[in-house]
């Protein structure tokens, strides 16, 4: 197998810049298979307004310039799947919403790469106005399958947005969680678990880089003993971490959205809290 040039930084694959570097991908045969992928960036950077690098799923960073090549050629594949993520200035997530699938196909063929299954957008609240209040964004094609997805993007961040101020404003009343993300079911429906996942990133066990989709979705008052299914009572664990805080002497508290407490046996306490997004 040849090996593309490259280099490692920081333990992170950082591929060469420049459109060379996808000069080996083909287009899928068909829109059906979606892709083995996971593509991040800033919604800013999607739209030339930052610098801000990119992370492709088993591959790691990946230039700001190779984020937006990727990501045009993912708008022009039916199955791509669009998330978004909002955050606040301090790059905690709030809010998570996913863009329904085009109907129709755009680009060539209606086919993208084969490569990119979801592409996640990560949007700051108080970048809103600054970025997005003017108009399509110039870095993009007007009129491209990429254009239509910003677009669409922009305006289902700030219904997004806006419901996450009003959950903000009605905890801040209630003097806590208010609960309104909370279902009557032990098992989490996706606008919790897809806030979770978003929230925690990796399992909360603090050396611990399981990505957090993988991992099992562990009430901290277990729901029998009349624990909520809510964001406030939920976070992920994968299973080794969740079966090591079930043994006895041991205390995981969630201190914020978030952010918890482990306590082992002898007494020794640390705090794990999910790293900010990039934006």
């Amino acid at each position: 197998m040849t090996r593309r040039p490259g280099r490692w930084r920081r333990r992170c694959w950082v591929a060469p810049a420049g459109p060379a570097t996808l000069a080996g991908l083909r287009p899928a045969a068909g829109p059906g298979g979606g892709g083995l992928l996971n593509l991040a960036l800033p919604l800013a950077t999607l739209t030339g307004g930052s610098a801000a690098p990119g992370q492709l799923s088993r591959l790691g960073i990946i230039t700001a310039e190779q984020a937006r090549q990727l990501a045009a050629l993912a708008a022009s594949n039916p199955a791509t799947r669009w998330r978004i993520i909002i955050t606040t200035p301090g790059g905690e997530a709030i809010g998570v919403i996913y863009l329904a699938r085009s109907r129709t196909r755009d680009g060539p063929g209606g086919a993208g790469i084969g490569l990119i299954g979801r592409v996640t957008l990560i949007v700051r609240v108080d970048q809103l106005a600054q970025h997005y209040g003017h108009g399509p964004p110039s870095m993009i094609p007007p009129g491209s399958p990429l254009a239509k997805i910003a677009d669409r993007a922009v305006e289902a961040t700030r219904r997004e947005a806006a419901a996450a101020e009003e959950r903000r404003q009605n905890d801040e009343r209630a003097g806590g969680c208010a609960h309104e993300l909370a279902s009557a079911g032990y098992r989490a429906p996706p606008r919790i678990a897809e806030l979770v996942h978003a929230r925690d990133q990796t399992c909360r066990y603090p050396p611990c880089r399981r990505p957090a989709e993988q991992c099992d979705l562990d009430h901290g008052v277990p729901y029998d003993q009349g624990g909520l299914t809510c964001p406030c009572n939920i976070d992920g664990k994968c299973r080794s971490h969740h079966q090591l805080k079930q043994h006895p002497a041991w205390s995981v508290t969630q201190l914020s959205p978030g952010v918890f407490k482990w306590t082992t046996p002898s007494g020794r306490s640390y705090t794990s809290r999910p790293d900010p997004y990039l934006t």
